[in-house]
This record gives structure tokens, C-alpha cells and sequence, in this order.
């Protein structure tokens, strides 16, 4: 008889048991993390490149050369858009956004004439300046 009680106590206990775990999980969204993916949207955004051309200007291991030949870009050429750029080991000076060879040669063929080893170059240019 203790035997039939027992066992009796045990399943009463698992069903008692198995039904405490039914249940349901509430996720609550942080709005801190849909203003960051915003934040992060519009940084990105502003961001895009498209592929283009440039006119490489200079190329120097020296970063003072090439802020003094942007300096003399800026006052002989204004309105001309200037980039410094870092590739390991040199700091390089181009100018412009240009889509096509086209436009950049029109532009290289006046900067020859201070700058003589100036050249075009394929690069990512900025559609908002265009």
C-alpha cells in the first residue's frame, strides 16, 4: 500500500510539475538601440562612393609637401575640390570628382602647367560633389 502511495505522490508531483512549466517570454525592445541604428544609417549613408577618377597631384613621403602643394593647388586653382590621401608608405595629393577620363583630362591638362607630373587616376569619388 505504501508502494500505490508513492507512486501516487510521484506522478501527482510530475503533472503539478510539467504544468508550472508552460509559459511565455516578453522581449522588450531598448529604443536607445533604434536610435544607434539610425545614427548609424545616416553615417553611412553620407558615406557612399562611386568608382571614378582623380588627378593625382603629388606623391611624397612627406605629409608637411603635401599640405604645402595643397596650399598652392587652392590659391592658383580655387573651386577645385583637394584630397589628401594616405597609402602605406606615401601621402598623395589628388583633385576632383570626375565620372569619366573625359572631364579629369580637362583638368590635368590645366594643372600641367604648375604641376608637370600630375596624372589621372582611378579612384572613389564623392557623388555629392559632383
Amino acid at each position: 500500500m505504501k508502494k500505490i502511495y508513492l507512486a501516487l505522490l510521484l506522478c501527482l508531483c510530475g503533472i503539478v510539475h510539467a504544468a508550472a512549466q508552460t509559459g511565455q517570454i516578453t522581449i522588450a525592445p531598448n529604443p536607445q538601440v533604434a536610435l544607434l541604428l539610425e545614427v548609424h544609417k545616416n553615417a553611412n549613408a553620407k558615406k557612399i562612393s562611386l568608382p571614378g577618377f582623380r588627378v593625382q597631384i603629388i606623391q611624397d613621403g612627406s605629409r608637411e609637401e603635401i599640405r604645402k602643394q595643397k596650399a598652392v593647388l587652392l590659391q592658383k586653382f580655387t573651386g577645385v575640390r583637394a584630397y589628401e590621401v594616405y597609402e602605406q608608405p606615401f601621402f598623395k595629393l589628388r583633385a576632383g570628382d570626375f565620372t569619366n577620363r573625359f572631364e579629369a583630362h580637362k583638368l590635368l591638362s590645366d594643372l600641367k602647367s604648375v604641376f608637370p607630373l600630375a596624372f589621372i587616376v582611378p579612384d572613389k569619388i564623392n557623388p555629392a560633389e559632383l
